[in-house]
């Protein structure tokens, strides 16, 4: 999602438009020019929406690697129903019979590792991945 910089924001506490900085805004220190009140809020909200894009395009980028890898299409593929690593384990195993977990779980870690992930996270289907940015390998 892409930001208006400067974006133009109402103040909920005295009704008041300024104009402010996207910087100032997702740093969490913006104030009203009128009234002093904090858009604390209004920065947490723009940097959540910012990090789902982030995370969303994480995930595209590393469907469509194992899309790749395991030869398959993912078109039809909800990326909603995919929050753990388990849960792309259990999809590949649904969809490929035929391979046992542990090849799913080597070629699984190569394609993260290729994505500058820690292949290592295969081994803890609980892993959210939401979290794979704090997973890069440098």
């Amino acid at each position: 999602m892409k930001y208006a910089d400067p974006l133009k924001l109402k103040c909920a506490n005295c009704g008041s438009d300024g104009i402010y900085p996207l910087e100032l805004l997702r740093s969490l220190k913006a104030v009203c020019k009128g009234c002093g009140g904090s858009f604390k809020t209004q920065g947490e909200s723009i940097n959540s929406s910012i990090l789902s894009m982030e995370l969303l395009q994480r995930l595209k980028e590393l469907i469509l690697a194992l899309e790749e890898s395991f030869v398959f299409d993912a078109s039809e593929l909800e990326y909603s129903t995919l929050s753990t690593v388990g849960d792309i384990i259990d999809f590949l195993q649904a969809s490929f019979p035929k391979l046992s977990r542990s090849d799913i779980e080597f070629k699984l870690s190569l394609v993260l590792e290729s994505k500058n992930y820690d292949g290592k996270i295969v081994n803890i289907p609980t892993f959210l991945l939401s979290e794979l940015s704090t997973t890069e390998v440098l």
